[in-house]
């Protein structure tokens, strides 16, 4: 626990936290969002250990945060000639967001979540067929949230 408390205080104020809450939306794309390299890893962080230490510490920010990805996943699905592999990836991209939102709240996000399936589905033809940085990484967020008409168009 000693060490958990030092992580969290070294995150909490710390520059991570500070480069988290300073994102800039407008400027920003979907490679800056991603889970492995971005703010969803950041978030996800900070709710794991809220989860640990005190379940409201970082609720607000979260919230925010939340609003803001639904908005940028919507803007950024609206233009597809920009999305190749990497905005579709799960290091960098739209399949990594759906793993975050899955990790974050499965039940509460599932409409976001099985829309933005649909659409990294939809789009494979631009991805390639690893985890990182390709389709196989939809395959984890289905079972998260047992997308069944995914499933089922993944079997033809």
């Amino acid at each position: 626990m000693t060490i958990l408390l030092k992580l969290s205080s070294t995150i909490v104020y710390g520059e991570i936290y500070h480069y988290f809450l300073q994102r800039d939306t407008a400027k920003e794309s979907i490679l800056d969002y991603s889970f492995a390299h971005g703010y969803c890893g950041i978030a996800y962080a900070l709710f794991a250990y809220s989860k640990v230490l005190e379940p409201s510490m970082f609720y607000n920010d979260l919230h925010t945060f939340h609003t803001e990805l639904k908005k940028l996943l919507e803007k950024v699905t609206s233009n597809t000639e920009n999305l190749g592999n990497l905005q579709l990836s799960w290091c960098k991209g739209i399949s990594g967001i759906i793993l975050y939102l899955c990790m974050y709240d499965c039940d509460g996000n599932k409409d976001i979540i099985s829309k933005y399936q649909e659409f990294v589905f939809n789009h494979h033809l631009k991805m390639m067929t690893g985890y990182c940085h390709g389709i196989t990484s939809l395959l984890q967020t289905t079972v998260y949230n047992q997308n069944k008409l995914l499933m089922k168009k993944s079997n033809r």
